[in-house]
């Protein structure tokens, strides 16, 4: 990226029927911040984009074959957790 992703940013399931992806919103709000984007023509056959945003990219991958999901963002932080130590 050009720039640093930083901030909360929408984005859109795109398998609405992955057992991955049961309770998430259709829209999730993910907190994000990176610079990198995982380049798609290097994703292997297993591998499938679950959550994406247009601008920020890929947040979530599914591997079916090993029963794993990647995570490429902080889906760990909630509404609460600005500004807190840890």
């Amino acid at each position: 990226m050009d720039n640093k992703a930083f901030g909360v940013f929408r984005h859109q399931v795109t398998n609405p029927r992955s057992p991955f992806l049961r309770g998430f919103s259709d829209s999730p709000m993910i907190p994000v911040s990176r610079y990198n984007d995982i380049d798609r023509t290097t994703l292997g056959e297993n591998l499938e984009v679950l959550i994406d945003n247009a601008e920020i990219g890929v947040s979530m991958l599914g591997d079916l074959k090993h029963r794993a999901v990647y995570f490429l963002n902080h889906t760990e932080y909630d509404n609460r957790s600005a500004g807190r130590r840890i």
